[in-house]
């Protein structure tokens, strides 16, 4: 087995009843990612990477938003 590695940013934690949890998981050089707003999110996406990390465009590495996290299109 391949060990497989990935950057994961927390932006925004919030500790409670319900953790919540916004930010982004990346492949090394962050050529590719996902965005996660639920540790359910955040499961999905290390749980089947090559599925949920797409592969960053011209116009968001300019710094233009994107709004798609698992589950919100």
């Amino acid at each position: 087995m391949v060990p497989e590695v990935y950057v994961v940013r927390v932006y925004r934690r919030r500790l409670g009843r319900r953790v919540q949890l916004v930010g982004r998981v990346e492949a090394p050089g962050g050529s590719r990612y996902a965005r996660f707003a639920s540790l359910a999110d955040l499961a999905a996406i290390l749980g089947a990477p090559r599925m949920h990390l797409k592969k960053r465009s011209a116009k968001k590495s300019m710094g233009q938003a994107d709004a798609t996290t698992v589950g919100r299109g």
